[in-house]
């Protein structure tokens, strides 16, 4: 290593160590503002389950609506941790904590987990998806109601966003060629 470099290393690191000083006031700040987000949030966090669960319909919809009511922010890093255990913030993470599953499993990998289940006997609890193709990523929604129009959906939907409820018309879904799939250990 040549003598300039050396001495900038020191000074690389004092300049790091500043911007952590000043970032921590922010980001306290920022956490009394959103507490929301997994890192800083004050919730007890339970115990993930040991092997995936067998859970009733309305406990999958109880459990999705937890995060749609604490808005959890989107990451495909973080984690979110509340009374169900700690899963990670995207859409994948989401319906794994919604249908107690022992980990985060990806949008793909839910299909291990999951038979296909056509549109006229999809029900609450049941989930829409669709995985990476060329053109696409792959995304997955818990489905929380439908009718003749559309569906109602529990969704951790992109970055920048938070899990919400959305409707979703049939057209849509067809043109984004969603399908639906049942978690195999439903009650």
């Amino acid at each position: 290593m040549n003598i300039a470099r050396k001495s900038l290393i020191p000074l690389q690191l004092a300049t790091l160590a500043m911007a952590g000083l000043a970032g921590a006031g922010t980001a306290h700040a920022a956490s009394d503002a959103a507490p929301l987000s997994a890192e800083v949030s004050a919730q007890s966090c339970g115990k993930t389950p040991a092997k995936n669960s067998h859970l009733s319909r309305a406990t999958m919809l109880k459990r999705g609506k937890s995060w749609v009511t604490a808005k959890v922010p989107y990451s495909q890093t973080g984690t979110y941790c509340n009374g169900y255990g700690r899963y990670r913030r995207d859409c994948s993470g989401f319906v794994s904590m919604a249908w107690g599953l022992h980990t985060s499993y990806w949008t793909g990998s839910l299909l291990g987990v999951s038979k296909k289940v056509s549109k006229s006997k999809l029900t609450a609890g049941d989930a829409l998806t669709h995985y990476a193709t060329s053109t696409a990523r792959g995304h997955v929604v818990l489905v929380v109601s439908k009718s003749s129009k559309g569906v109602n959906v529990y969704s951790e939907p992109h970055s920048g966003s938070h899990a919400q409820k959305q409707y979703w018309s049939w057209s849509y879904v067809k043109a984004n060629h969603y399908y639906g799939i049942r978690y195999k250990n439903v009650k």
